[in-house]
């Protein structure tokens, strides 16, 4: 999970973000977004390479304008990559075993929800 996080980091600081708020993870040659292509909306995680990479710029209210839930999202990565270093050199679990748990499991997607709501009414509303 330590060296995930970190590469997520470091691609962060590496991509260029897009001008549009999407796209920027098409520069890695990842598929554009379906759901969105289909339905002009974005979906749960559009924007959110785009914020990662703002964010790793200290660009973060530009960030958050993309997506509602990218500061928290980013903040998660480096709390996941420096707890995953903590459990390495302590030879110890890096993440507690109740966030793989059903209620934790239930007010993550809860949370993506609304980030995703917020999101969605940014876009519909031009917020």
């Amino acid at each position: 999970m330590m060296v995930g996080a970190g590469a997520i980091l470091a691609a962060a600081r590496l991509l260029t973000p897009d001008p549009s708020g999407y796209g920027t993870h098409e520069h890695i040659f990842l598929l554009p977004c379906i759901f969105r292509s289909v339905t002009g909306l974005p979906c749960p995680f559009c924007g959110m390479t785009t914020a990662f990479a703002l964010m790793a710029r200290g660009q973060w209210a530009a960030a958050f304008g993309i997506h509602a839930l990218s500061p928290a999202a980013y903040l998660l990565t480096w709390g996941v990559m420096l707890a995953g270093a903590v459990g390495l050199v302590r030879n110890r679990r890096a993440v507690p075993q109740w966030l793989f748990g059903q209620r934790a499991g239930r007010v993550i997607l809860f949370i993506i929800l609304l980030g995703w709501v917020a999101n969605l009414a940014r876009v519909l509303w031009h917020v």
